[in-house]
């Protein structure tokens, strides 16, 4: 299924109800799923008539003010210590832009999606998402003939983005300039961009759907005046072959020229021009597939090591991938071996936090107490979301207690996902510093503060906290959107609307993911 074969109506439900949520990983465990959205569908169109006033969506509740709402960050584990930002749209603006793409999807979007040469496609896909990082098809090969390689990326491509250069894509630069004013699609888009973020022009929110879509109908213009070249792309990340050095080198100007017309630049780091021929996966990602599968120590061991040697490598990733997908194979010992060293491992690369979670879920064990509270206080200190939050997940799944001091430093922290959990606690020992945070929630009178800590004050809103309403809160807690949900009780889905997974499924047609892996890395487009 292409994105020709979704109607509007199903990319609405999907990116409201499962692409909302920043989980474009190829994995999609980006956060834990005690984050969900469902019902988000049921409430979007009232939220929209509330409280947009037309189609520059100038939110009427704020007039004489900036227009448009701030967002909610976090921070998402990838290499040691260096997370990536993700962005939490506030539920008008998202809303909104959802809205917006679903009403031009069939005429004017999904038809500009086709690139031949793009490894990504907005299609659905099997836990319900119509924008993932997953790969369409095989990578692009040498040939015949081929006697270089390039690999290229855009430099900080979702933070450049000029939404002002949306239009220029979908009409033509000269066409979008004479008609700014008039209530095209792509002008429609731009807007709804903006008002997302505050009025900004550069940048859009990296994690929600919206943004891969976004990115995809910009690139696909690009790819378009490249047309001449062999080459793939999967997102902001290209390879090209060529039959000449000077074919490479014009490649790379034409893509930089092509790039800048929209307001973006390449990567110079990470762009390079490589002899013929080239292995086709690392030499890491060799010699860990030859690894015995019965000593998942050794193996562990091995990607540590590789991981040292070249800090670019994602070898202990890999590893995790291969572990996460043999662990019911293992031993009761084994087992507890990996999780243990997990545990090690996370408190220095908290993009492992993710897969320790889930072998100790699998095993039905938890943390011990010094090990949870050790990791939850160097990990909120660092402002690690997505492994603050992955913990504390498990936490609540295992009804296990944090430490005092342990709260202290999310709250602290300021993250609003992560204070999301200490917000829906019903520990007796830390209801003082609940009711503390709660008060310092309802003290913020400032609009910015209030909009980057949305999160956080739905939760409180839908726990009965009247006085944290904010524009879309009632809307969705009519429609049963719990945002942060129990993960003992995952099977339930909120009330009117709030549909199950199997409302989005239409096909199981997934790579594996090990595979996948490996050929993202034969593409040069992972890492």
């Amino acid at each position: 299924m292409t994105a020709t074969d979704l109607s509007g109506e199903q990319v609405r439900r999907a990116l409201l109800d499962q692409n909302y949520v920043p989980r474009a990983s190829r994995r999609g465990d980006d956060l834990p799923s005690s984050f969900d959205t469902l019902g988000m569908n049921s409430a979007s169109r009232a939220i929209v008539e509330r409280n947009v006033d037309d189609h520059r969506h100038v939110k009427s509740v704020r007039l004489g003010k900036d227009p448009g709402y701030s967002v909610a960050e976090g921070r998402v584990a990838h290499y040691r210590l260096n997370p990536r930002r993700i962005e939490l749209p506030h539920p008008v603006a998202y809303s909104n832009l959802v809205e917006t793409l679903a009403r031009h999807w069939e005429t004017e979007l999904a038809p500009k999606l086709e690139s031949p040469v793009s490894q990504f496609a907005v299609r659905q896909h099997a836990d319900g998402r119509v924008a993932a990082m997953r790969q369409v098809g095989k990578p692009l090969r040498p040939g015949v003939g081929s006697r270089f390689r390039v690999r290229a990326d855009i430099a900080t491509f979702y933070d450049s983005i000029y939404t002002h250069a949306l239009p220029w894509a979908m009409l033509g630069k000269s066409v979008a300039k004479t008609n700014r004013g008039n209530n095209l699609a792509a002008n429609d888009i731009d807007s709804a961009l903006r008002f997302a973020r505050r009025g900004e022009t550069t940048g859009v929110s990296t994690g929600p759907g919206t943004s891969l879509i976004v990115a995809e109908l910009m690139l696909a213009r690009v790819d378009d005046e490249l047309r001449a070249f062999r080459y793939e792309r999967f997102l902001d990340d290209y390879v090209a072959y060529t039959t000449t050095e000077a074919d490479a080198e014009e490649f790379v100007r034409r893509l930089d020229s092509s790039l800048r017309a929209y307001g973006l630049k390449l990567n110079a780091r990470k762009t390079a021009i490589d002899p013929l021929p080239q292995p086709d996966e690392p030499s890491w990602i060799r010699e860990l597939r030859r690894a015995t599968r019965d000593r998942p120590g050794e193996l562990l061991d091995r990607a540590i090591e590789l991981s040292q040697a070249d800090p670019t490598a994602s070898a202990i990733r890999w590893v995790l991938s291969r572990l996460t997908r043999l662990a019911p194979e293992y031993s009761d010992g084994e087992a507890r071996q990996i999780t243990a060293r997990l545990a090690e491992l996370s408190f220095t690369h908290p993009y492992t936090t993710s897969a320790l979670v889930e072998m100790l879920a699998a095993r039905d064990e938890g943390l011990r107490a010094a090990e949870l509270d050790a990791l939850l206080q160097r990990h909120a200190s660092n402002t690690q979301t997505s492994a603050t939050c992955w913990l504390l997940h498990h936490a609540w799944s295992q009804n296990q207690p944090i430490g005092g001091d342990t709260w202290d430093a999310i709250a602290a922290s300021g993250d609003a996902l992560a204070s999301s959990f200490l917000i829906k606690s019903r520990a007796p020992t830390h209801g003082k510093r609940r009711e503390e945070l709660l008060a310092a929630l309802a003290a913020s009178a400032d609009d910015y503060a209030c909009d980057e800590q949305w999160p956080a004050r739905y939760v409180a809103f839908v726990e009965g906290r009247e006085d944290l309403d904010a524009p879309g809160f009632a809307e969705m807690r009519s429609a049963g959107v719990q945002l942060l949900r129990d993960p003992r009780r995952e099977d339930e889905t909120g009330d009117d609307g709030a549909g199950s997974l199997d409302d989005y499924i239409e096909d199981d047609d997934e790579d594996d993911d090990e595979d996948e892996f490996d050929g993202l890395y034969a593409l040069g487009l992972s890492g």
